[in-house]
């Protein structure tokens, strides 16, 4: 996931490529659909490595044009503004001849978390992250029993089962950020309402104590 202030500017689902000709075949279809700021690609092992990489950065530096404020077409090398993206340090992330590409074609500039500190660095993604995965699961889940009832339907191909399916993992995760950014907005509130009867209590403490 990769998020600016105020916004997030691209979701990046990574699945596993395997299974039959056919399931490969639908899993494919998955790849690059056109889901707004939530983008599926598919790997062997399902994870990210050295070929998706530089495909996750063009797609971000499509999301960030107006930031670094390119106009036209091509914005190679015409960027007016640079971006410094925090990564961890994932081995396929460490590739010096990518971070220098797109810091100078694109003035995107990597900067790698320390290793093994994730517990302190990345707090809001070791919690706030969890709950987002918890959620998104379970949302997949429930569309998912939505979809196998729309195959029993006449009428509806396969091919429209991908496309309804790229839709419904592109909802799930925008449903999942809605019910995190609620949750932590009520913590917030109630975080807030706390320190306001504290704050009350001590000064009735105070003026009782002077008087």
């Amino acid at each position: 996931m990769f998020t600016m202030v105020g916004r997030i500017v691209l979701v990046c689902m990574i699945f596993r490529k395997a299974g039959g000709k056919r399931k490969r075949a639908n899993l494919e279809a998955l790849e690059l659909c056109d889901t707004g700021n939530v983008q599926m690609l598919g790997s062997e092992k399902g994870n990210v490595n050295k070929e998706l990489w530089p495909q996750i950065l063009e797609m971000f530096a499509q999301r960030t044009r107006h930031e670094r404020g390119i106009v036209g077409e091509d914005g190679v090398g015409k960027w007016k503004y640079a971006i410094v993206l925090y990564v961890d340090s994932y081995g396929v992330h460490l590739n010096k001849k990518v971070a220098a590409r797109f810091a100078s074609d694109y003035g995107i500039f990597l900067r790698f978390l320390l290793r093994n500190s994730s517990h302190i660095m990345q707090a809001i993604d070791r919690h706030i992250g969890q709950c987002l995965k918890l959620l998104y699961a379970g949302s997949v889940m429930e569309y998912n029993y939505a979809l196998l009832h729309m195959l029993k339907m006449p009428g509806f191909t396969e091919n429209m089962a991908v496309q309804k399916y790229t839709e419904l993992c592109a909802a799930a995760i925008q449903r999942a950020v809605v019910q995190v950014c609620l949750s932590v907005f009520a913590l917030i509130c109630i975080g807030l309402h706390w320190l306001v009867l504290v704050g009350v209590g001590w000064c009735w403490l105070v003026l009782v104590g002077v008087g």
